[in-house]
């Protein structure tokens, strides 16, 4: 008696929304991971390692490294695929 006059009996587990959630979180988890590689100095390895190249504080030598893309395309996929698959289980179970 929950008072809510909501009669829908949802299914249970949708396996869409299932395969979504697991398939979303792998591409945001490895997208956010990638993330961190995806950003640096183009020019070599180690911004510390010549300050007569870089510059004092190396900022502007920062750039997109070669990743970023893959990165990126990471994230959006998997926060789109988290975002539908919420969606089909706020569908399926009427909103609860």
């Amino acid at each position: 008696m929950s008072g809510h006059g909501d009669t829908h009996e949802g299914t249970g587990l949708h396996p869409l929304h299932l395969a979504l959630f697991l398939v979303g979180g792998a591409c945001l988890g490895s997208g956010i991971i990638s993330l961190y590689g995806s950003f640096g100095w183009s020019g070599g390895a180690n911004l510390n390692g010549d300050f007569a190249q870089i510059g004092f504080s190396a900022l502007d030598n920062l750039s997109l490294l070669p990743g970023a893309e893959v990165a990126v395309v990471l994230v959006v996929i998997g926060l789109v695929c988290l975002i539908y698959g919420n969606a089909t289980a706020w569908r399926e179970t009427g909103g609860y």
